[in-house]
């Protein structure tokens, strides 16, 4: 079985990417509730689990204080980004809260489906080939996952390399259902 089964909601496949990885701080960023989807009380490792919700220019800033105080001066092991379709909007809030990540930790981003939000898609290629960033792969359909400073520095994506598509693809993915298969556990 991977990571999230078929047919998997968005919240029950963050809960499952949470549980392979041990993941003990939750970051979630979203444009409204609804997109904002980790039931915290499925995670037995999770210690922490904030929810920010972001829309337009200010509340993104303003979202980056709320998440920072929330967290007490701990990085997340886990940052998810739902909150904007466009490329301009994905790549602020990425830059927004990264510094929230720990070293080692991952980044999903939500509707990475170039056909449908090309925007997002673009906008994770960008994440992951920033260096020592590594695309992992994708889950529940078109959540792309990436991890930050799992890669060596001299790592870059290569000619002809998956990039974010949704659907499957990715060195830890399950062609046929999209599902992470094996994620490193968090120190």
């Amino acid at each position: 079985m991977g990571l999230a089964e078929e047919g998997a909601t968005g919240g029950a496949t963050l809960c499952h990417l949470a549980q392979a990885v041990g993941a003990q701080v939750f970051l979630e960023v979203g444009k409204s509730a609804t997109s904002l989807s980790l039931d915290a009380s499925a995670v037995p490792t999770l210690r922490l689990h904030v929810a920010v919700l972001v829309s337009g220019e200010d509340e993104e800033t303003r979202g980056s204080k709320e998440a920072d105080d929330a967290l007490g001066g701990e990085r997340a092991d886990i940052l998810f980004i739902d909150s904007g379709r466009r490329f301009d909007t994905v790549c602020r809030d990425y830059a927004t809260h990264r510094h929230l990540v720990r070293h080692g930790g991952y980044v999903v981003f939500a509707a990475c489906d170039r056909r449908r939000w090309p925007g997002v898609a673009l906008a994770a290629e960008h994440v992951a080939a920033a260096p020592g960033n590594r695309l992992v792969g994708f889950m529940g359909g078109d959540h792309c996952v990436i991890c930050m400073g799992c890669a060596p520095p001299s790592s870059r994506r290569k000619r002809g390399e998956r990039r974010c598509r949704g659907g499957g693809g990715g060195p830890y993915s399950n062609d046929a259902t999209g599902d992470l298969l094996a994620l490193p556990r968090l120190p």
